[in-house]
């Protein structure tokens, strides 16, 4: 994914909102790429594990504002979340 500079004006603007720190163009676009690797790592993990949550011939996109249904617990099976 493409970050242009308005992606990396509203990461500093997040960024300094969240946690008071001005950010220089080039540490926000690294950090913005660090959170980006992270979800595409989380997104990877679930649909490996969870394949039947996304439907047949749809990318897998996770809505940001629906939280993950379903956790494994400690001996790996699945239940709904409460």
């Amino acid at each position: 994914m493409q970050l242009n500079h308005d992606d990396i004006r509203e990461f500093k603007e997040i960024y300094r909102q969240e946690f008071g720190e001005e950010l220089s163009d080039v540490d926000a676009e690294r950090r913005a790429r660090q959170v980006m690797t992270f979800y595409e790592t989380i997104l990877r993990i679930f649909v490996n594990r969870y394949p039947s949550e996304i439907p047949a011939g749809e990318p897998p996109v996770l809505d940001p504002f629906q939280p993950i249904s379903k956790v494994e617990n400690e001996s790996g099976d699945v239940s709904p979340l409460p």
